[in-house]
């Protein structure tokens, strides 16, 4: 009686035990909430009627707020378009958006920029009383030709001056060309 109690005991304890470290390896996947290293994500999907069929998709995923160095932010992300389809891959391309919002000061003027890697857009923000922010955008794109079904790319984006940064986003656009389709195929994904 006293060992088949024991033993309850230890493998209640084990499944306890074990239940901690998977929701510590789940958490350290994304994040805590305010962690540098928190994401959000976006999926979408569309079926494919036709010759081949299958489905397009896009995903886009990046941190919250990631980490700063002097007056850069930088954000980790990932973009990623596939097809599922048995058609010939014709071209498939992720165009991703990076845009920002910052903020007007009333009483000066500020250069700021966007970076993914080597392409950046630099803009004056201009002093303002009555609009209070200005946004930027920068596009970059990944493409795959020759029956390849995946466009996918990992990297950073940049941000400066963080400190007058009010919003940032990313959308990934997924174009997919295939065999016994006229018209191109599009789905967007963004957070």
């Amino acid at each position: 009686m006293k060992n088949r109690k024991s033993l309850q005991r230890i493998s209640t304890l084990i499944v306890a035990l074990m239940a901690l470290a998977m929701f510590q390896l789940i958490g350290s996947g994304c994040g805590e909430p305010d962690s540098p290293h928190a994401h959000v994500e976006h999926r979408n999907s569309r079926a494919i009627s036709g010759a081949g069929g299958g489905r397009i998709y896009s995903f886009v995923q990046r941190q919250r707020s990631g980490t700063t160095s002097g007056h850069y932010r930088f954000i980790n992300y990932d973009v990623r378009s596939d097809y599922t389809g048995t058609a010939r891959v014709r071209e498939i391309r992720a165009t991703w958006n990076v845009d920002a919002e910052f903020r007007r000061l009333t009483s000066s003027s500020y250069t700021a920029s966007i970076s993914i890697g080597q392409n950046s857009t630099t803009q004056t923000i201009h002093a303002s009383t009555t609009v209070e922010f200005q946004q930027l955008t920068v596009s970059w794109f990944a493409s795959n030709t020759n029956g390849i079904t995946q466009a996918r790319h990992a990297g950073n984006y940049e941000l400066w001056p963080q400190q007058h940064v009010n919003t940032h986003g990313i959308r990934n656009e997924t174009y997919l060309r295939i065999d016994g389709h006229a018209l191109a195929h599009r789905i967007t994904a963004g957070v």
